[in-house]
């Protein structure tokens, strides 16, 4: 059976990547190419507040390389930082909330001059229905979880029309969320597919790229007494459309990204602390303008 799980998970994961690479693109190291991923979450049926940090570093070619910008030649170094607080509601039967308040810290840095925008971020809300649950069972060795879920994101982040995209706080509009979660686990073993779908509107002169992400994680489950932790190996795959601006495509946006990932979740009655650490297998950012140099998360909840 745990086979047969497997081989599903792999076929729907590859399904999305066949799907989403029909368009490729993503922001010129923007704050909107930043994905979030709820991941593995255990204990459906508790609710959780929590923090956690993220870290995006990038690598960007000079424009001048190309007849655009200052004329300087030197490569840029980009750094995001996103720390959020976001928790989980379980209101009734089947229907989980999830709410997500970050605060955003983009930092430019190129021939030792650097740039810093900060400040609250884009609030986004969340609603998921559970369509298989036997996670939570304890009679069952081999438990499933699937749900499905939409949102919306509001403009709670500054966009400043005359900055630079990569450097915004927020995208200053109002976007879609659609996402899928998928584990498997047999005893032990486990497999989760989290997918995410991001639809994203116009403000007055500006568009980014609609964008999927999706990721496929291997996990090992152990749990002694009150303690439990999973350790776990996988794979991110992220893809957009190109950005609009005043309805005209713009060229050096756009691109995808496959990363390997790895963390580890712990588990002590009812507080939970997870890290994790993304390096890149493969990218075409902006034409390949950008390149990743690392990516990591840090995380802490409280059950209740």
């Amino acid at each position: 059976m745990f086979k047969k799980s497997i081989k599903l998970a792999l076929a729907s994961f590859f399904a999305v990547l066949v799907i989403v690479n029909k368009s490729i693109a993503c922001d010129l190291c923007g704050s909107a190419v930043t994905s979030s991923y709820l991941g593995i979450l255990p204990q459906f049926k508790q609710h959780f507040i929590g923090v956690r940090h993220q870290l995006n570093s990038f690598e960007s070619k000079p424009l001048a390389s190309l007849g655009l910008g200052s004329g300087r030649n030197a490569l840029s170094t980009d750094l995001l930082q996103r720390t959020e607080v976001w928790g989980r509601f379980y209101p009734i039967n089947r229907v989980q909330l999830f709410a997500f308040i970050p605060y955003q810290i983009n930092t430019k840095t190129e021939e030792g001059i650097s740039e810093t925008t900060h400040g609250l971020s884009d609030i986004s809300i969340l609603a998921n229905y559970l369509l298989i649950n036997t996670g939570d069972t304890s009679r069952l060795s081999w438990k499933n979880t699937l749900s499905v879920g939409a949102g919306i994101k509001a403009p709670t982040g500054k966009f400043d029309k005359d900055g630079a995209p990569a450097l915004q706080i927020g995208t200053g509009t109002w976007d879609y969320l659609f996402t899928t979660i998928y584990t498997s686990r047999y005893k032990k073993w486990g497999v989760n597919i989290d997918a995410n779908y991001r639809l994203n509107g116009a403000n007055e002169n500006y568009q980014f790229g609609n964008r999927i992400s999706t990721s496929l994680r291997f996990f090992y489950w152990q749990k002694k007494r009150i303690t439990s932790y999973i350790p776990n190996l996988g794979i991110l795959a992220e893809h957009a459309e190109k950005d609009l601006k005043n309805n005209v495509i713009q060229k050096y946006t756009g691109g995808n990204g496959f990363y390997a990932n790895m963390g580890l979740d712990l588990y002590y009655k009812k507080v939970s602390i997870g890290a994790s650490f993304s390096l890149p297998i493969s990218e075409g950012l902006n034409e390949k303008m950008v390149n990743t140099k690392y990516r990591t998360s840090l995380q802490a909840i409280y059950l209740f």
